[in-house]
C-alpha cells in the first residue's frame, strides 16, 4: 500500500514540539547541531509517515513552523513509499 514519508528539516525551537503535537498524531524527531548563515543552531529532523490525510495539510504545517518558530526557511522532503506495519 502506497503511503507518504514527510521529512521536515528545521531549527529545534521551544515552539516546535507543541506545534507538531497539535497537528501530527505520531512523528520521530532527530536532534542535532546545524549551521545556518555561519551560526550554530540546534537542528531538528522530523519524520512523519502519512497513513491518512493530515487534518491540516503538510504545506500549512510548514507555514505554521515558519511563523511560530520564527524561521527564515524550512525544508520538506516528500517520498512515496511502501509501508508495512508489524504488530504483536
Amino acid at each position: 500500500m502506497k503511503k507518504f514519508k514527510y521529512t521536515i528539516y528545521t531549527e529545534n525551537t521551544p515552539q516546535l514540539k507543541p506545534l507538531l503535537d497539535r497537528y501530527l498524531k505520531a512523528y520521530t524527531i532527530l536532534l542535532g547541531e546545524g549551521r545556518w548563515r555561519g551560526q550554530t543552531e540546534q537542528s531538528a529532523i522530523v519524520i512523519h509517515f502519512a497513513l491518512n490525510p493530515l487534518p491540516v495539510g503538510i504545506g500549512t504545517l510548514i507555514q505554521y513552523i515558519l511563523v511560530d518558530c520564527k524561521q527564515d526557511s524550512v525544508y520538506l522532503e516528500t517520498q512515496e513509499i511502501d509501508l508495512a506495519e508489524f504488530t504483536k
